[in-house]
C-alpha cells in the first residue's frame, strides 16, 4: 500500500518541464518521420553550410583563441585592461580576455573562457553568471564574412551588424554592473600549473574539434527541425517573413540565410541585427552544455539575450533610417533599398523600443529599491 501511494505521489509530482520535453520530442519525432525526405534535404543543406561557412570561418579562429588562453596572456590583460574593466563592467582585467575573444572568434569562445576562469577561482559565481550575459557574440569572421559578403554581398552590411552587436553587447554589460548587487563573499583564487607548449598545442587543436562539432551538432539539428516546420507553414500558407522569424529564434545561421533571402532588404537587415543580439536556441544550448555542472541560473543570460536582441533592432532601425543607401554594396540582394523606412516593420521598431524601455525602467526601479534598502 505504501509502495502504491509513493508511486502515485512521484507521478503527481513529475516535473511539468519533463512532461512538456516529452510532448515536444514526440510532436517533432512525428512531424521528422511524417517527412522524412524534407528532413534529410535540410540536413543536407546544412551540412553544406558548416562545411562551406562555418567551419572555415569559425575553426581557425577558436584554435588561436585556445593557444591564446593557454599563454596566459589574461595575466597581461589583467594589467593593462584593469582600469576600464573595473569602471565599465566592474570585472578584473583578466575578464577582458572573455569579452575581446568572444567577440573576435564567436560563440563560444567567450563561454569558454568564462568557465575557465570561474574554474580556476578567477571569478566567483555571480560574476560568472554576469560575465555569460555579454561576452558570448559572433565572431567577426563569421558576420563580415559569412553574413556580409557571402549573403548580404556587402561586407559593409556585415561590418555594421557585426558592431552593432558588439555595442548592445557593451551596453548590457555596463547596465548589468551599474545593477548588480554587492558581493557578500569572496572566492579564493587558485594557482593553475602551467602545461608545456606541446600538450597547450595539442589541446587546442581537441577543444576546438570539440567545441567546433557541438556547433556543427546544434546548427544540423535544428536547421533540420526548423527546416521541417518551415514547410509545415508553407503548406498552412505562412509568409517568408514568418519563416524567417522561426529560423532565426532557434537557429542563428538559417536565420540569417532567410532574412537574406526577404524581398524587403530592409526587413532582412533588421531581422539579422536582431538574430545576431539573439544568437538562437541552438546557440543557447552549446552555452547550457559548456557550462553544466556549475550550478549556475541561466536566467540572467536568456533575459540579457532578449534585451540585446531588443537593442541591436533600434540601433539597426536608427541606422537604416539616418544613413542613406548609398554605402550599401550594389548587389541583387539589396537592390531594393531606397531612402525611405518602410512601413512594414515600423511597427516592429515601435514594440522593441517600448520593450526596452518598459525593460530599463523595471531595472531602475528594482535599483531604486536596493539603493533604498542600503540607506
Amino acid at each position: 500500500m505504501t509502495n502504491n501511494r509513493r508511486c502515485i505521489c512521484d507521478t503527481a509530482n513529475f516535473p511539468v518541464s519533463r512532461v512538456s520535453m516529452l510532448v515536444f520530442s514526440v510532436f517533432l519525432l512525428f512531424l521528422l518521420l511524417r517527412n522524412a525526405d524534407i528532413a534529410a534535404s535540410f540536413v543536407r543543406d546544412s551540412l553544406s553550410l558548416c562545411a562551406n561557412k562555418i567551419i572555415p570561418s569559425l575553426f581557425p579562429s577558436i584554435v588561436l583563441a585556445e593557444l591564446i588562453i593557454a599563454s596566459g596572456i589574461d595575466g597581461a590583460a589583467t594589467r593593462l585592461l584593469e582600469r576600464p574593466m573595473r569602471t565599465l563592467f566592474g570585472f578584473a582585467g583578466e575578464a577582458a580576455t572573455a569579452l575581446i575573444l568572444g567577440a573576435l572568434c564567436g560563440f563560444p569562445v567567450g563561454a569558454r573562457i568564462a568557465a575557465s576562469l570561474y574554474d580556476r577561482g578567477s571569478i566567483d559565481r555571480a560574476d560568472f553568471i554576469r560575465l555569460l550575459t555579454f561576452c558570448n557574440n559572433t565572431g567577426m569572421a563569421f558576420m563580415i564574412g559569412t553574413v556580409g559578403s557571402a549573403l548580404w554581398s556587402s561586407r559593409t552590411i556585415g561590418l555594421m551588424l557585426y558592431v552593432i552587436q558588439l555595442l548592445s553587447a557593451v551596453l548590457i554589460g555596463i547596465l548589468g554592473n551599474i545593477c548588480k548587487k554587492r558581493k557578500q563573499e569572496s572566492t579564493p583564487i587558485m594557482a593553475v600549473p602551467p602545461k608545456s607548449a606541446p600538450i597547450s598545442f595539442s589541446r587546442a587543436i581537441a577543444n576546438s574539434a570539440n567545441s567546433m562539432m557541438m556547433i556543427c551538432a546544434y546548427v544540423v539539428f535544428f536547421s533540420s527541425v526548423i527546416g521541417t516546420l518551415g514547410i509545415l507553414l508553407d503548406r498552412l500558407s505562412a509568409s517568408p517573413l514568418l519563416d524567417a522569424i522561426l529560423f532565426g529564434c532557434f537557429e542563428l545561421s538559417s536565420g540569417m540565410n532567410a532574412a537574406a533571402s526577404l524581398a524587403d532588404a530592409h526587413l532582412g537587415i533588421f531581422l539579422s541585427a536582431c538574430f545576431a543580439g539573439w544568437s538562437g536556441i541552438a546557440v543557447h544550448f552549446q552555452i547550457f552544455a559548456l557550462t553544466e555542472g556549475r550550478g549556475i541560473s541561466y536566467r540572467p543570460y536568456i533575459a540579457a539575450k532578449g534585451l540585446q536582441c531588443l537593442l541591436s533592432g533600434i540601433f539597426a532601425a536608427v541606422w537604416i533610417l539616418f544613413l542613406p543607401s548609398s554605402i550599401f554594396a550594389p548587389s541583387t540582394a539589396i537592390a531594393c533599398v531606397n531612402d525611405t523606412f518602410p512601413p512594414a516593420y515600423q511597427h516592429f521598431v515601435w514594440i522593441i523600443f517600448a520593450g526596452a524601455l518598459a525593460i530599463w525602467c523595471f531595472l531602475g526601479t528594482q535599483k531604486m529599491k536596493n539603493f533604498k534598502k542600503i540607506r
